[in-house]
């Protein structure tokens, strides 16, 4: 079990924050231990998916389930676009962004508009408008460490866009921080734009393979990585507690 105290979340939420990480062999007697220590305005648990009795463990001790992360895996060696949508091709690129793009990008995501699933906009403690304060801010970090910011076209009209960062001392795997469509392409069934950008920024910085995490509120997203061949790696159950 992991406990953190995630400081950096009082720029984006306005209060402290402990997340507690739990392991598939951790006990239901030391998560009750840890849990009672907890004293911060909120805090999230994260659970194996195979470790239920944990699961009903936090719930008892007043948790609630917000949403379960699905870790997916693409080796560029297997993925491919979809061929529904291959009659796309002539009509889409992706490209690097230029400094006027991703503040373009980046104030798209703060306004809040774009991640409507993510667990802080759905809790009605937080809102859509903190949501896209905390995305803003994670993702001015990341291009900051060495992220790099993709934008696919349609038509020469930007659609979707991605943020993805090369790990370091991974030999080739890049790790899909965040991506989403620009409002314009709402419902336009652009949707598959959002990754592509992602394995094009991979197979562009030379990847070898793509990681990234779901949110079970979005299961489309989710649907679109497993049919351009990403594999699904493990589950998580995310709890959250207000005081």
């Amino acid at each position: 079990m992991i406990i953190t105290d995630a400081f950096w979340e009082k720029r984006n939420l306005g209060c402290d924050v402990c997340e507690i990480s739990c392991e598939a062999d951790d006990t239901e007697e030391s998560l009750t231990d840890e849990l009672a220590k907890v004293k911060t305005p909120y805090s999230v648990v994260k659970i194996p998916s195979e470790a239920v009795e944990l699961l009903l463990t936090a719930q008892q001790l007043g948790y609630r389930l917000i949403e379960t992360t699905t870790a997916i895996e693409g080796s560029m060696k297997k993925i491919a676009m979809p061929k529904m949508y291959q009659r796309f091709i002539d009509q889409i690129r992706m490209e690097y962004a230029d400094e006027e793009m991703e503040n373009k990008v980046l104030e798209e995501i703060r306004s809040g508009a774009i991640f409507e699933t993510d667990r802080i906009a759905v809790d009605p403690h937080f809102s859509k408008r903190i949501a896209g304060e905390r995305y803003y801010n994670w993702c001015k970090d990341a291009m900051e460490k060495g992220a790099k910011m993709g934008v696919a076209y349609y038509r020469d009209e930007p659609a979707a866009f991605n943020i993805s960062i090369l790990k370091e001392g991974s030999n080739g795997i890049w790790d899909g921080l965040i991506g989403g469509l620009f409002q314009e392409a709402f419902h336009t069934g652009l949707g598959f734009l959002v990754v592509y950008t992602e394995t094009e920024l991979c197979r562009l910085g030379g990847g070898r393979k793509c990681l990234g995490r779901v949110s079970s509120n979005n299961v489309p997203i989710l649907r679109l990585h497993v049919d351009y061949g990403f594999d699904i790696r493990d589950v998580n159950y995310v709890l959250i507690k207000h005081q």
